[in-house]
């Protein structure tokens, strides 16, 4: 995750020899990136709409080292040079980290993925010397509102809920004409993980990183769904991890054993129950297809499994703590940094790989068949259950009520064991 080519620039900046666009995973040299047209007369870029403004290749650049547009107007911003969205400068310095988020309909994408945003730049700030913020909160505006509606709503007692994601719909997906076909690309949220003064790798551009996620469509997953005007999970080819989200209760097994101690809602709210060892099945093979792998190549990715909801489920995994967070602190003034409990997380994977293997054993088969490296985590966006709001049959929430668990864990557990630089094991591990 760390193999990034550079070159200097004359400030003596380092610079990725190659960029990889974050919208439609086209790999240029950075030199090929484009820039984006100020002046109010260029507009109707060919490939966007007639209200976007005109990308360019420039060849001359102000005092500053703006770009200069045809009409002597300094620009800032980029583009890639393919679709010809927008793309962040911070690609240019940093290797963005792709964790594609698999899953169902109905499995909490959204939920987990605002969750984790959230809980990611708290925790990381307290316990990491760790900064996590969005890159661009306009470009990150779908998450930043689903975070404000969970955890920053001035109505805590409010019974709220984020809306399904639909295919195709505009917050989700941007599309664009390229050899005169619209193909809708899905929306990246690219957030920045930078080192604080007392980490120990603060100031070192090397030790930054960019990780972008996706919030597809559960349909998006279906066999078929991906095609070339709508490749909304091609981005999996490019990921350095792969998290599917295993949703214990869309499974009619796990359902009937929840039942015996649970009346969440959710348990008996009628739906569609997926067989959610086709759609791991699925994206395994669609990966394999876009890396150009054979048939029955294990993926280089490692795989992680979430299992949501845990405060539903969680009663399953007897005399094994996923309450309380698996971090280690040191309570040293020198060396703040906290650590990530790996043993302990590995021994609730291995609980976790038990119970499904008991439970669902056709899962496990498809996980071990996707990947040499596969670990299982327990997580709930909320922590609490839903009520069923009868006047519209939709399950809802107070914030108040909102206590996350482990949600964090993935991603730090992650960067801990497949990364370099940003965070260490205990050195007891």
């Amino acid at each position: 995750m760390d193999s990034v080519q550079s070159n200097q620039t004359e400030m003596g900046e380092q610079i990725v020899r190659n960029v990889t666009c974050p919208h439609c995973w086209s790999l240029c040299p950075s030199s090929d990136v484009v820039w984006i047209s100020t002046h109010d007369e260029l507009r109707d870029d060919p490939i966007l709409t007639r209200d976007d403004m005109l990308r360019f290749l420039p060849t001359r650049f102000d005092i500053n080292g703006d770009a200069m547009d045809m009409r002597n107007s300094p620009c800032q911003e980029l583009a890639c040079p393919r679709c010809h969205l927008p793309i962040p400068r911070e690609l240019l310095t940093s290797e963005a980290a792709i964790f594609s988020i698999i899953g169902t309909t109905a499995s909490g994408k959204s939920y987990y993925l605002a969750s984790a945003a959230w809980e990611l730049s708290r925790i990381l700030a307290q316990q990491f010397c760790m900064g996590f913020g969005d890159i661009n909160v306009a470009s990150n505006s779908t998450v930043v509102d689903h975070k404000n509606v969970l955890f920053a709503n001035d109505n805590p007692d409010q019974e709220v809920a984020i809306e399904k994601t639909q295919i195709g719909a505009r917050t989700h997906y941007n599309p664009v004409i390229i050899d005169e076909q619209e193909i809708r690309f899905p929306k990246p949220f690219l957030f920045n993980l930078r080192p604080q003064k007392k980490h120990p790798g603060f100031g070192q551009i090397r030790n930054n990183r960019i990780l972008c996620l996706y919030d597809n469509a559960g349909e998006n997953f279906i066999p078929g769904a991906d095609t070339t005007l709508s490749p909304g999970t091609r981005h999996m080819a490019r990921s350095k991890v792969l998290m599917f989200l295993f949703d214990p209760i869309q499974d009619s097994r796990f359902r009937d054993l929840c039942r015996r101690f649970s009346d969440d809602p959710q348990l008996y709210k009628s739906g569609r129950i997926e067989m959610q060892s086709h759609i791991l099945e699925e994206a395994t093979r669609r990966i394999r297809q876009y890396a150009h792998l054979n048939p029955h190549d294990k993926l280089r990715q490692p795989l992680i499994v979430l299992l949501p909801k845990s405060d539903i489920w969680g009663h399953l995994l007897e005399d094994t703590d996923i309450t309380t967070e698996p971090y280690i602190e040191t309570n040293s003034p020198s060396d703040p940094q906290s650590f990530v409990d790996v043993e302990r997380v590995n021994n609730v994977s291995q609980q976790i790989g038990k119970l499904l293997l008991e439970v669902a054993p056709e899962f496990v088969t498809a996980a071990e068949n996707c990947s040499d490296e596969v670990v299982y985590i327990p997580v709930s966006a909320l922590g609490c259950s839903p009520k069923n709001r009868e006047s519209d049959n939709i399950l809802v929430v107070r914030p108040k009520d909102i206590r996350p668990r482990w949600v964090t864990v993935p991603f730090i557990f992650a960067f801990t064991v497949w990364a370099k630089g940003l965070f260490v094991p205990h050195a007891d591990f």
